[in-house]
C-alpha cells in the first residue's frame, strides 16, 4: 500500500487498504509497521524511541498546523 502510494497509484493503494477487514486489523498493521520503521530509524541513529516519537509528534503537530499532511 505505501509502495502504491508512493508511485501515485492511489487507486492500488484504496484497493490494499480495504482488503483489511476490520479497523482494528488496519489499525494494527499500521501499529506493527510505524514500530518497525521508528526500529529502524533507532538503529540508524541511535535515538532513543521516546526521542523519535517526540520528534515524529512534533512534525505531525507542525503538518497539521499547516493545514497538510506530509
Amino acid at each position: 500500500m505505501i509502495a502504491a502510494r508512493s508511485r501515485g497509484d492511489l487507486g492500488g493503494a484504496e484497493q490494499l487498504l480495504g482488503a483489511f477487514d476490520s479497523d482494528a486489523a488496519r489499525a494494527r498493521a499500521f501499529w506493527m509497521l510505524a514500530e518497525l520503521a521508528l526500529g529502524l530509524v533507532r538503529t540508524q541513529t541511535g535515538q532513543t524511541m521516546d526521542e523519535l516519537v517526540r520528534e515524529l509528534a512534533l512534525i505531525v503537530e507542525v503538518s497539521e498546523d499547516r493545514g497538510g499532511s506530509r
